[in-house]
């Protein structure tokens, strides 16, 4: 079944930041235009939606955020500092955004925004009201794709962005089997 659903799939994934956050910060990002998905590459923290409900996040997770909706991620460490950042950056396709001041980097995690149409209906996170967050720790496969993507953000060659969005595609299927199985439990 999950078969014939993934194949009507159309995922369109941009990657723009790589985000860096040093110990003790926090950034906060604005409500995107469609779905904005965050993988935790190192680190652990939280994720805190307009409620102010913190949720734990760590490496080898994936978050799906709603459209519009504001946000934060914070390391685990007591925060005492904040970057906001008002609008989703302009200019070249991956930014590097570190919230910090030269401390050790506590948590990594990588950003893109997110659509995912299933044949001509409505977008699947169109409707989306709540932080999505899926662990795919368990997930063998997944250390190696965030390294690609890291790769590949720190090469910056020509197709950069087009192999780093093939590279969330596959992050996506994942997160989706990880879904499935979960709730077949």
């Amino acid at each position: 079944m999950l078969d014939r659903y993934l194949s009507n799939l159309s995922v369109d994934i941009a990657p723009f930041a790589l985000c860096m956050l040093d110990s003790g910060w926090r950034l906060t990002l604005p409500g995107p235009p469609v779905a904005m998905l965050h993988f935790i590459v190192q680190g652990e923290g939280w994720v805190i939606g307009p409620d102010a409900e913190r949720k734990r996040v760590g490496p080898n997770w994936l978050i799906v955020v709603p459209n519009g909706m504001v946000h934060s991620l914070e390391t685990a460490s007591a925060v005492s500092e904040e970057l906001i950042i008002p609008c989703t950056p302009d200019g070249p396709p991956v930014h590097r955004i570190v919230a910090g001041d030269g401390g050790p980097v506590e948590m990594v995690f990588g950003c893109g925004t997110l659509s995912v149409q299933y044949g001509e209906t409505v977008g699947l996170f169109d409707h989306l009201q709540d932080l999505l967050i899926v662990d795919l720790s368990s997930v063998p496969e997944v250390p190696q794709l965030f390294q690609s993507i890291l790769t590949e953000q720190s090469q910056m060659q020509l197709g950069t962005p087009v192999l780093q969005g093939a590279i969330m595609t596959q992050l996506m299927v994942h997160m989706l089997r990880k879904l499935a199985v979960d709730t077949d439990s």
